[in-house]
């Protein structure tokens, strides 16, 4: 998110000593010296003028920062990746900007350092409820990085328009919402030649070619239903008598409740010959001044259900999802897809294989 408070770190090794530069959410960027973890110090603290960061990588002493503007949920604006070396005694020497596209999020280095690959999440700004021009557009960038003292750097912009689409993602806002602005890339992962992008509250993952710069598929990741699993789906908690707790909203069988994956986090790895992804499927709604789609039962966020079940659904739950279940946001679980066709494997709430 915008505002998140997340501390974000990565570490550099230089000459037997290890530093940890963090940031995050905040308008500093920190190096630590952490060769010694029992007496770990300060090295060196830069600030962002008029910018907030949203995450760190780095590739040897090659550093590179997300940054959007401070004013961004207001205002707008696009973000940049400002790169840095890290010198031997930990102190940072700035190289260039290079901007990118609007609310760059998650950002990762390939196995050789010559791209980075951004999550440009493009959240909506101030006034998005009445007026769609307030929602910038969500994409991939690339930076392609050449030479190895004096780095020349070039930016790629990958944007959805006119991307065709599986069934199964997700697209919802206000009236007048496009497919351009409506799809939030979230993180990244990169394996070999390809990188792998959550597109979180669409419940996809682009896969992208690193080769040719371009997004070669789109998955869509599906649900877990809820009917048949012992799950938690809500937040009302009854009296304990004799020792035990009493409510009718206690974890049960038979509830006609699924979840949209949503994946957050993303890891790729390659094992005999064959490519995977692992999803973290945590879910998330958006909730934008007047804009919100994540009501309560089966109420309004103006007027939430506090009779039943007090899980959010999806706004668009009539359209998405299965007709005989209500919709929620995550899937509680960790999944494993097939890295070439987007086939789901596992998932550890389901507790099977799909092959």
């Amino acid at each position: 998110d915008v505002c998140s408070s997340d501390l974000i770190s990565t570490t550099v090794s230089i000459g037997g000593a290890l530093y940890v530069i963090s940031s995050g959410g905040g308008g500093t960027l920190q190096v630590a010296n952490a060769t010694n973890p029992a007496a770990i110090s300060l090295v060196d603290r830069t600030s962002f003028s008029g910018y907030t960061s949203q995450s760190v990588a780095s590739y040897g002493n090659l550093l590179a920062v997300a940054l959007s503007p401070s004013d961004y949920a207001t205002n707008g604006g696009k973000g940049l990746v400002r790169f840095y070396r890290v010198e031997a005694s930990g102190a940072l020497s700035q190289l260039q900007d290079v901007s990118v596209g609007y609310l760059p999020d998650s950002i990762a280095f390939n196995a050789n350092g010559t791209k980075l690959v951004i999550a440009n999440e493009g959240e909506p700004i101030s006034g998005y409820a009445t007026d769609r021009s307030k929602d910038p557009a969500g994409s991939i960038g690339i930076i392609d990085i050449q030479g190895r003292v004096n780095l020349r750097f070039s930016y790629t912009d990958l944007r959805f328009d006119g991307l065709t689409l599986p069934a199964g993602i997700r697209l919802s806002g206000p009236a007048g919402t496009t497919q351009a602005t409506d799809i939030e890339p979230e993180y990244v992962s990169i394996l070999g030649h390809y990188a792998y992008v959550t597109l979180q509250e669409n419940n996809g993952v682009a896969k992208v070619n690193l080769i040719s710069n371009t997004i070669d598929k789109v998955f869509a990741l599906g649900t877990v239903d809820f009917k048949n699993q012992l799950v938690d789906l809500s937040d009302k908690d009854g009296p304990i008598v004799a020792g035990k707790q009493t409510s009718a909203f206690l974890p049960k069988l038979g509830q006609n409740f699924e979840g949209l994956r949503m994946a957050d986090g993303i890891a790729a790895y390659s094992m005999q010959g064959k490519d995977y992804f692992v999803t973290a499927n945590e879910g998330d709604g958006r909730d934008y001044g007047a804009y919100v789609d994540e009501p309560r039962g089966a109420g309004s966020s103006a007027s939430p259900d506090t009779t039943a079940y007090r899980v959010k659904r999806l706004l668009d739950d009539a359209s998405v999802g299965s007709p005989d279940r209500t919709t929620t946001f995550g899937g509680r679980s960790i999944s494993v897809f097939d890295g070439d066709t987007g086939a789901l494997l596992w998932d550890s709430e389901i507790g099977r294989a799909h092959v």
